[in-house]
């Protein structure tokens, strides 16, 4: 198994992974588009090309300071192979590449995702965050 930083060389690589943990084809411009963007982070673990899991995020500057944060938007394992260790690899391996603050949202009900982030020393500033999405108007 191998894991790897996606550069635009690695197009048809995100297109797999897409097309594994999303069931989409993200196009090979946009792949090259979204992976020339040097704000975006993404790692794969994959096996002779195969994806078998992966990690993205993007950096978002900061109006009241100069430090950026890495939001973690991502990450999943195919499902044969999760609980092996892929995930904590993956999430060790962006956060090291991040090289600044990684924060995410996630869902308390999925004990697996709060697990694993609490694993590698995730905190949980605030219990009573929330989280509201809005549409496009």
């Amino acid at each position: 198994m191998d894991y790897r930083r996606l550069s635009v060389a690695d197009a048809e690589l995100l297109r797999a992974a897409a097309a594994c943990f999303k069931e989409r084809d993200a196009g090979l411009e946009h792949a090259r588009s979204w992976l020339a963007n040097d704000r975006n982070l993404v790692v794969v673990a994959h096996e002779g090309g195969t994806p078998i899991g992966w990690v993205y995020g993007y950096e978002l500057p900061r109006v009241d300071s100069e430090m950026s944060m890495m939001l973690l938007y991502e990450i999943d394992v195919v499902e044969s192979r999760r609980r092996t260790g892929i995930g904590t690899e993956l999430l060790r391996r962006f956060r090291e590449l991040a090289a600044m603050p990684v924060w995410l949202l996630t869902n308390e009900s999925s004990a697996a995702a709060m697990a694993l982030y609490e694993s590698v020393g995730g905190e949980r500033p605030h219990a009573d965050d929330a989280m509201f999405r809005f549409k496009s108007v």
